[in-house]
């Protein structure tokens, strides 16, 4: 069987309409007035999964691009993460700065940079 093929159209907004603006957990996800076309291909059980959860969106008024783009920015999100992780971790292990050290230092550094209360 051949995998099943998703596309995200090409589109422009017209003149004086809103952007679509969806929030995504803390994120507001926002297509630009041109979207560029990205055409990938999924295994036939994967494109199953895409067409169950779309029967739910479909009933929230929501598109098969929407959602993917949603799913998409969500994962971009986690590797940027992971990167940031990944890096505080190498510099934490340069310092010599252990986990049981990060509560402490955290103190430390709000008590130095925190304006004194009143």
């Amino acid at each position: 069987t051949l995998p099943a093929v998703v596309a995200l159209r090409r589109h422009r907004v017209p003149e004086g309409r809103q952007l679509l603006v969806r929030r995504i957990g803390n994120h507001e996800a926002r297509m630009p007035p041109t979207t560029r076309t990205i055409t990938f291909s999924l295994p036939p059980e994967m494109a199953d999964r895409v067409d169950e959860v779309m029967k739910q969106m479909k009933q929230q008024g929501r598109s098969r691009s929407e959602f993917l783009r949603e799913a998409l920015l969500r994962y971009i999100e986690e590797c940027e993460w992971r990167q940031l992780l990944h890096y505080g971790d190498q510099k934490a292990r340069e310092k010599g700065i252990g986990t049981e050290d990060v509560t402490t230092l955290v103190k430390e550094y709000r008590a130095e940079t925190s304006p004194p209360r009143t």
